[in-house]
């Protein structure tokens, strides 16, 4: 891919970039719908990324290149950024972009081509990577020095005012901060956050069911306010304020169950359950039991489908074939859900016949082929070197 992106910065722009940065995609292996509800997750970052390769100009012109939107081409200046009305692409970078002017820093113009080969629609975060990536190649075309968590912050914001997508942290946070082999446990209230080593002889197989989806068009905002209504009802009922789900027991939600609607109820035990579930998985990951840690996300999956309602007839099917597969101990849809891919934990050793057997089977009961990715945690964004 590095290749490909030089070739098309010099075929575009008659001189060879200066610097070139990338940013993984991530999958989550447990804690769905729980970041923006401030919640404990559970991600790690892939081999797959995203990769910029720039150059700094002498004037205020941004100009980037996307290479997997047709060679599509878009400029503005740094003092007149403003979202595009069509909510395309270049929403991601024109965020971050104007945040971080906003916040004073000083950088220059560039000339950019953006590759990547992280799969579209398929919630493994290409659009959190692209953020990300363009704000280490700002902080590189500036000389800056920017804390990690604040570019994760930035990220977000960016993301919600700029792109229509009320996210949470945890997408920019593991691409920013993710370290090699391992997942990253993260507090999306305090942002603390720990390295996670996982067991040895897993192996993560990440399962694209070939559905896409849009994010800002699906029931992710909805689910977002209905978490925030939710709250508001439990505290009138227990005359309490809670700032999350952190601050509600199962007790308390079971108490208050005949008072609420049920659609909220159901919202709410997902989210306080699934907090749970992540801390049990991190405490399962360091006895090295597997069978532990796959009961978790199939719990997860089966939560997210009947009570939390994000999960689809691809994704269920998809979850149902893995768990028939001897040497698969769990499986469950990762990202917001409504499409997309599911995420597996099997035996290392059987990975390989596990991920072709999932395709034929899937092919056979729904006539798409899918993408099926043995995933290694990989490291955070990072610049990579010219030669």
């Amino acid at each position: 891919m590095k290749e490909k992106i030089l070739a098309a910065f010099e075929k575009i722009y008659r001189h060879k970039p200066t610097l070139i940065v990338r940013a993984p995609g991530r999958v989550n292996l447990i804690g769905e719908h729980t970041d923006y509800n401030n919640g404990y997750v559970l991600p790690m970052a892939i081999g797959n990324e995203v990769m910029i390769a720039a150059s700094p100009r002498i004037d205020d012109q941004v100009n980037l290149v996307a290479l997997d939107k047709g060679n599509e081409e878009v400029k503005f200046s740094l003092f007149d950024i403003r979202p595009d009305s069509l909510g395309a692409w270049n929403n991601y970078p024109r965020s971050i972009i104007a945040l971080i002017k906003r916040n004073r820093h000083s950088f220059p113009g560039f000339n950019a081509v953006i590759g990547g080969n992280i799969p579209i629609g398929a919630g493994l975060s290409s659009s959190a990577a692209l953020l990300v990536a363009t704000g280490i190649l700002v902080e590189a075309l500036g000389g800056l020095k920017l804390d990690k968590i604040e570019l994760a912050k930035l990220c977000q914001k960016g993301e919600n005012l700029f792109c229509g997508v009320e996210s949470g942290i945890m997408d920019h946070f593991v691409i920013a901060l993710a370290k090699a082999n391992h997942a990253l446990l993260i507090d999306c209230f305090t942002l603390a956050y720990e390295y996670i080593l996982l067991p040895e002889n897993a192996a993560i197989l990440i399962c694209n069911t070939m559905k896409s989806r849009e994010l800002s068009n699906s029931a992710y905002n909805e689910r977002k306010a209905e978490c925030n209504k939710m709250l508001v009802e439990l505290g009138k009922i227990h005359k309490k304020s809670y700032n999350s789900f952190r601050d509600v027991s199962l007790i308390e939600l079971a108490q208050a169950e005949k008072q609420l609607p049920f659609y909220l109820f159901k919202r709410a035990k997902h989210v306080i359950s699934e907090n749970a579930r992540v801390l049990a998985a991190v405490e399962a990951a360091a006895r090295d039991d597997l069978a532990g840690l796959g009961i978790l996300m199939n719990e997860s999956h089966e939560s997210l489908r009947s009570l939390y309602e994000v999960s689809s007839i691809e994704l269920d099917t998809m979850v149902k074939i893995a768990r028939q597969q001897k040497g698969v101990f769990g499986a469950r849809l990762t990202g917001a859900g409504f499409g997309g891919c599911t995420v597996n934990l099997v035996e290392k050793q059987s990975a390989q016949t596990i991920a072709e057997t999932i395709k034929e089977q899937y092919y056979k009961q729904t006539g798409v082929k899918a993408e099926v990715y043995l995933a290694t945690p990989c490291a955070g964004a990072s610049l990579v070197a010219m030669g």
